[in-house]
């Protein structure tokens, strides 16, 4: 199927480090997730882009429907099978990211769902969510619903994990947790 072949070439691009083509195939899945939701763009809808992209990717998430950002780590069941074949692994807290990568024995992962507890340095307990699209050798892949340092919105932002955790840590009242979504 289309998605499985984008979601190769997403994984050999990462694994190759081939940022060019990385930038260019998280702008497409994106424009795909735009598609699918019926918007032109993601403001102010961290969950319908975080539901979209995964849909995009064909992940149906157990239960299959979306939260305020605070509650994606909470209400996807631990262990849960996903219709398209990925299991729902759970991981904890500010630490949940090394905790994922050891895990996996440092390994390549993919497909992640980050949650936090508040909005951007807000007190709003709607919080945030995001997608990982991958993390090697220490840096953390992701995409936003938001421009991100004169970037759109979609595009590829790379952190180390260590850079990743302090920064969502400080800036969205913690971390709740990280769902991978493994094959």
């Amino acid at each position: 199927s289309s998605s499985f072949a984008y979601t190769s070439f997403v994984e050999s691009a990462v694994a190759n480090h081939l940022v060019s083509q990385i930038i260019a195939e998280f702008v497409i899945l994106s424009n795909i997730a735009k598609s699918i939701s019926g918007r032109s763009n993601f403001a102010h809808q961290c969950s319908l882009y975080v539901y979209s992209q995964l849909r995009a990717l064909k992940i149906y998430q157990v239960p299959d429907t979306y939260w305020n950002g605070s509650g994606w780590y909470y209400n996807l069941r631990s262990g849960a099978k996903t219709s398209t074949g990925y299991t729902q692994k759970k991981y904890s807290g500010k630490t949940c990211l090394k905790k994922l990568v050891n895990a996996n024995g440092g390994k390549d992962v993919y497909n992640v769902v980050v949650s936090f507890p508040k909005s951007y340095r807000s007190s709003s307990s709607v919080g945030h969510v995001l997608f990982i699209h991958a993390i090697k050798n220490g840096k953390v892949y992701y995409s936003d619903n938001y421009r991100y340092n004169g970037k759109p919105e979609g595009s590829v932002i790379i952190k180390s994990v260590n850079e990743f955790t302090s920064y969502f840590s400080s800036n969205y009242g913690g971390i709740n947790g990280a769902v991978h979504f493994k094959k």
